[in-house]
């Protein structure tokens, strides 16, 4: 099974500011809606109560010890292996910080939008271990003048075919 994370960042790391996100990047938006269209996407509780409802065709796994429900696990491992009894060859992590920390050792792929400048915040998105991850993929895009780049990262050694 493929593993993405997929994320949004500032310079400094941060995703985001009282469960919510700083920035609204309209282009960004639709990156994450055409990348994971049609997918699997395993997030938090706190993210899942950020989004508010499971998103229009994708599945959402929420990994949580306080909500019950079909789609909710209490962990990552659990999620994961309901994602893969359901079929699906491929999940996206989509956060928050515990679940990205969590599943970054077995992360194959990170998609980023990595913004151009520093916010305030009070979750972060996790190093990548400059030995583990290569970059194999870097456009730059501007959004009323906001600088970023759609990036994407691999596992060293992972194939992508």
């Amino acid at each position: 099974m493929l593993i993405t994370q997929i994320v949004a960042y500032s310079k400094n790391r941060v995703i985001g500011k009282d469960n919510k996100l700083i920035w609204n990047i309209p282009s960004d938006l639709k990156h994450f809606k055409n990348t994971t269209m049609g997918g699997c996407l395993i997030v938090g509780r706190k993210t899942y109560e950020s989004i508010g409802k499971p998103l229009k065709g994708r599945t959402t796994i929420v990994v949580s010890k306080t909500i019950k429900g079909d789609n909710v696990e209490e962990n990552v491992v659990n999620a994961l292996h309901k994602a893969n009894s359901m079929g699906f060859n491929h999940v996206f992590i989509v956060g928050g910080q515990s679940i990205y920390e969590q599943t970054l050792p077995l992360t194959d792929r990170v998609i980023a939008t990595e913004l151009s400048m520093d916010y305030e915040g009070d979750t972060f998105y996790p190093e990548l271990p400059k030995d583990e991850f290569e970059l194999v993929e870097s456009v730059p895009m501007e959004d009323e003048s906001l600088l970023y780049h759609f990036k994407q990262y691999v596992r060293c050694g992972y194939s992508r075919e």
